[in-house]
């Protein structure tokens, strides 16, 4: 039997699953495609740039865009783990450091964070 999509979602990774996982909530059938991630590891194959179980979140951006997309995204953190049943944060702080001192980033991020 023959399946007829209403959208096709080319690519699997990051912004492909994303994509995936909110069209289909608009109740339309959606099909998504690309390779799958290697199940071989050792061969050296590397499918995700990271195997591990940490990333940085930053809230305060390096503009008031940035920290406006950062923000709507960690709001979304407890609703997602919610729906998927998988815990994937635990907000534990940050640590910033510059071996040359001050940056453009350290100097707008509390103008950044007082917005």
């Amino acid at each position: 039997m023959n399946t007829i999509y209403d959208i096709l979602v080319i690519g699997k990774g990051l912004i492909g699953s994303a994509a995936a996982k909110y069209l289909s909530r608009s109740g339309q059938n959606i099909a998504i495609t690309g390779p799958d991630e290697s199940t071989a590891l050792k061969e050296g194959n590397v499918f995700s740039s990271h195997y591990d179980q940490s990333r940085i979140q930053r809230i305060i951006g390096k503009d008031e865009t940035w920290t406006l997309l950062n923000q709507q995204a960690a709001n979304e953190y407890v609703a997602l783990e919610y729906s998927t049943g998988i815990h994937f944060h635990s907000n534990v702080g940050c640590l910033y450091v510059n071996p040359y001192g001050s940056d453009a980033y350290l100097d707008a991020a509390s103008m950044q964070a007082a917005k």
